[in-house]
C-alpha cells in the first residue's frame, strides 16, 4: 500500500509518527533528500514551504529553552543517523515539536467547545481567536511524549484563567470541581477587581464541557493539584 497510512506506518517506532498522522496529505510528501523520519521532515518542510501563512496554535505555552533542553536527547538520536547536520537536526526536531503542539491545541479547543472551561467565555463568535488558549494540565516540560499530545491533558481557558491555572491559583479535582487557592480566595473576598475575574460568577462551580467532550484525565488533574496548586 502506498497511501498516507502506509507512509505513516513505516515510522511506528519513531516519536514523530503521531504528528505525521495529523498533517495534511500534501505535508507528508517526502522532500528531495532521502530520510527515514518522514513525519519529522514533513513537519519542517510543511512549516517552511507548504503553509507560510499558517498560524500555529498553542505556541505561547512553549519556552524554547525548556524545549531545547527536553529534546536534546532526541536531537542527538536523530543526528546520529548521519542524514543531517546539527543545525538541520535542531530545526527538524523543534519543527516537529511546534506542529505537535499545534495538533494538541486544536484538539483541546475542539474538545472544550471553543470556550473557556472555567467561565464559558467564547471569543470565536467575534473572531477573537487569540483570546482563548489551549494549555497542558501537566505541563509540557514535565510530560512524556504521549502525554504532550494527549487532549485529555489539556484545557481551554481565557487568558486570566489560563494564567491562574498555570500558576496554581486555581485547580480542578477529580469530580471536575474548581477550587481557588487560599490567597486568591482571600483576594476575591476583599478586592472587587479580583472578584470580577475570579469570583462566582464568572467562575463556574465545575468545568464547563460539551456533553460529548472527553473529560480531562484524573491522573493529570491529580498531578496539577499535588505539584502546582498553591494550597
Amino acid at each position: 500500500m502506498r497511501s498516507r497510512d502506509a507512509r505513516v506506518a513505516r515510522t511506528r517506532g519513531d516519536p514523530f509518527h503521531c504528528i505525521g498522522q495529523h498533517l495534511p496529505d500534501h505535508a507528508l510528501q517526502r522532500p528531495r533528500c532521502v530520510c527515514p523520519d518522514v513525519p519529522a521532515v514533513a513537519a519542517l518542510h510543511w512549516l517552511r514551504h507548504a503553509q507560510p501563512e499558517l498560524v500555529l496554535l498553542g505556541q505561547e505555552e512553549l519556552s524554547w529553552s525548556v524545549v531545547e533542553e527536553a529534546m536534546r536527547g532526541e536531537m542527538a538520536r536523530v543526528a546520529s543517523g548521519g542524514v543531517w547536520r546539527e543545525r538541520e537536526t535542531e530545526q527538524v526536531v523543534l519543527g516537529a515539536v511546534r506542529v505537535g503542539q499545534h495538533v494538541f491545541a486544536g484538539s483541546v479547543l475542539a474538545n472544550c467547545g471553543h470556550r473557556c472551561v472555567f467561565c464559558g467565555f467564547s471569543p470565536s463568535g467575534f473572531g477573537g481567536k487569540r483570546l482563548l488558549l489551549a494549555g497542558h494540565i501537566k505541563p509540557w516540560r514535565d510530560s512524556g511524549p504521549a502525554e504532550r499530545l494527549d487532549p485529555r491533558n489539556g484545557l481551554a481557558a481565557c487568558p486570566a484563567h489560563d494564567v491562574a491555572f498555570d500558576t496554581g491559583m486555581i485547580t480542578v479535582n477529580g469530580g471536575l470541581r474548581i477550587h481557588l487557592a487560599d490567597a486568591l480566595a482571600d483576594a476575591v473576598r476583599g478586592d472587587p477587581l479580583a472578584r470580577q475575574f475570579y469570583g462566582r460568577p464568572p467562575l463556574r462551580e465545575r468545568l464547563l464541557l460539551p456533553e460529548a467532550a472527553q473529560p480531562p484525565a484524573k491522573r493529570y488533574l491529580d498531578w496539577h493539584r499535588d505539584k502546582i496548586f498553591a494550597r
